[in-house]
């Protein structure tokens, strides 16, 4: 079964994003890159107008940029442009269900789709406006899980080339306080707790500023509480 993704902000800091089109040197780049000729050439052939299925490990790593096998690592690149190598780009953090998340990157001729189950990529797509995948039958490649993309109502954020930090559509920087964890109760990214635990007997309550989560995949959220570190699991 196919699942939908609806646009959605996962929390405040973490924003999200589409659109847009790449001048003719940017959208170029040598050695792998998200331009002419980097895309998957194998995989089996597909009717006309329908996606073509390739090797997940190929599709995650179309157009020179790779899809993190993490999700929270995926969200800390974007955020900070490091995903996609100086380039400008937009992209679109896409919540499918409780445990699904889309990551959808967009350069206005050409998009890449990675997909994720809880914190694992589990599924990535590409799609050109020209038939450049299995080759030369289809104008789109799929691996792994399928999602269909709802890109109403969602936030962009966009990457400016060069640029050390996403905006979103408002134009606020999506900055990041701390590494990434996977919650795996909200199923959803927060920032990951200081290690050791901080001394709260100063510290005021919701130290340090956000709740965080012990390690990837724990279900606890902790914060200072009443002079102590106390963790919600």
């Amino acid at each position: 079964m196919m699942k939908t993704a609806m646009g959605l902000g996962l929390v405040g800091w973490m924003m999200v994003s589409c659109g847009g089109t790449l001048d003719s040197e940017s959208s170029t780049r040598e050695e792998g890159g998200a331009g002419t000729g980097s895309s998957p050439s194998g995989g089996a052939g597909a009717p006309a107008g329908e996606a073509c299925s390739g090797d997940l490990d190929e599709v995650r790593r179309a157009w020179g940029i790779d899809c993190p096998t993490s999700y929270c690592e995926a969200v800390s690149a974007a955020s900070s442009c490091e995903l996609f190598d100086g380039l400008w780009t937009q992209y679109r953090d896409l919540r499918v269900d409780w445990f699904t998340h889309a990551l959808f990157i967009d350069w206005g001729t050409h998009t890449k789709t990675c997909i994720y189950e809880d914190d694992v990529l589990v599924g990535a797509n590409a799609a050109d406006d020209v038939p450049t995948y299995c080759n030369g039958t289809s104008s789109s490649i799929e691996a792994g899980e399928r999602v269909e993309l709802v890109l109403t109502d969602s936030t962009v954020a966009t990457c400016a080339e060069g640029a050390s930090n996403a905006v979103d559509d408002s134009g606020a920087r999506l900055t990041r306080d701390a590494p990434l964890c996977f919650n795996a109760y909200s199923s959803t990214c927060a920032p990951c707790c200081p290690d050791p635990a901080p001394d709260c007997t100063d510290r005021p309550d919701g130290y340090p500023g956000y709740t965080c989560t012990l390690s990837s995949g724990s279900y606890c959220s902790c914060s200072c509480n009443g002079g102590e570190w106390s963790c919600a699991c």
